[in-house]
């Protein structure tokens, strides 16, 4: 299952592009926060999370999210980051740039 949320739409895309390729579900942690339940969710396949890093690193309502949600089914995870430039210790620990 691909787990996304998007500020502007670029994490959306290449969330839509991952499920699309991947033949995988999608689900809009966006809209399930605004809900404000505590959630639930169950995939059989590997976990694809794809959020959006803000000042260095995965955007803070995205963690929240993932550590607040109960995650059942498969215990493999990935992380699909999008950013324009300074993933800093999103990714390596340090100050960087995506072109890196």
């Amino acid at each position: 299952m691909i787990v996304y949320f998007s500020g502007t739409g670029n994490s959306r895309f290449a969330a839509e592009f991952l499920a699309k390729q991947l033949g995988d579900e999608l689900l809009d942690a966006g809209q399930r926060m605004k809900a404000g339940e505590r959630d639930i969710i169950h995939s059989d396949r590997p976990w694809v999370f794809a959020a959006p890093v803000y000042a260095w690193r995965m955007a803070n309502v995205m963690a929240e999210y993932i550590r607040r949600t109960e995650l059942t089914g498969s215990r493999d995870a990935y992380f699909v980051l999008t950013c324009v430039r300074g993933k800093g210790a999103a990714l390596q620990g340090r100050a960087g740039s995506c072109d890196a």
